[in-house]
């Protein structure tokens, strides 16, 4: 089994850590632009504000802004999601958008010590420009390999539960006060399993097994919502077995 915390990835965290760090991030960066360069310094000055300063400051907010969520948070979950099937496909996109973001970056920053004229002012901008152009054919062509990796794979039918459904039917059996007193641990066992060991296409699709654990966990759902809570030890020892025979399945 594939746990989460085997991966390192604390998503709770790291949401945290990021709405807390981005609009510090931004603030300092601004700080240091704003206190660093001055329209009181002499002409010529190096520390002088150009005429085009703060758009440069708010054009590199939105790069890191870029870098920071297109390149370094947002496709981790994705990733995480669908790695079983176009899940690397997420990780090149990040990378790729991590890259020109950081690449324009340093372009601002050397253009610091470009000679001050309207030319070399607007050279930055038309460079950073081409960059983002490939950069945008580059995802484009990364969005159509994913949709032909996927086409052919056999998918889960319509009738089925699929493993995402699978987990939301479990994620609210996990809010009910018997499960969460007494079985919480089980069941959030069990969706990991589900979540990181169970494909959401190819063999799956034709697997009795996984037919049987989808009806197995739907009937789960239901009796607890009806207040059914006999056996439910037994009922979840059967599901956490039939998801081994899943698994197996979809190995060979």
């Amino acid at each position: 089994m594939l746990q989460e915390y085997q991966n390192g990835v604390n998503s709770k965290k790291n949401q945290i850590l990021a709405i807390i760090l981005y609009p510090i991030c931004l603030i300092v960066f601004a700080a240091i632009a704003l206190l660093t360069f001055s329209d009181s310094e002499p002409e010529g000055s190096f520390l002088r504000r150009s005429e085009f300063f703060y758009i440069r400051l708010i054009w590199f907010e939105i790069l890191f802004s870029c870098a920071w969520f297109a390149g370094c948070i947002g496709p981790i979950g994705n990733m995480l999601k669908y790695r079983q099937q176009t899940g690397g496909g997420y990780a090149v996109m990040a990378a790729t958008v991590l890259n020109v973001a950081v690449l324009s970056m340093l372009i601002l920053f050397f253009s610091l010590f470009f000679p001050r004229s309207r030319f070399f002012d607007i050279l930055p901008i038309v460079i950073q420009i081409i960059i983002f152009i490939a950069c945008l054919v580059k995802l484009v062509c990364l969005k159509y390999a994913q949709a032909w990796q996927m086409d052919g794979l056999n998918i889960i039918p319509t009738t089925i539960k699929t493993p995402e459904q699978l987990i939301a039917m479990l994620l609210i059996c996990e809010q009910q006060s018997i499960v969460e007193n007494n079985f919480s641990v089980t069941v959030k066992r069990i969706k990991e399993k589900i979540k990181y060991s169970i494909p959401q296409a190819g063999k799956v699709s034709s697997s009795d097994a996984y037919k049987d654990l989808a009806i197995l966990v739907e009937t789960f759902y239901n009796k607890l919502m009806d207040g059914k809570y006999d056996d439910i030890s037994s009922d979840i020892s059967i599901i956490e077995k039939k998801i081994i025979s899943v698994i197996a399945d979809c190995k060979y």
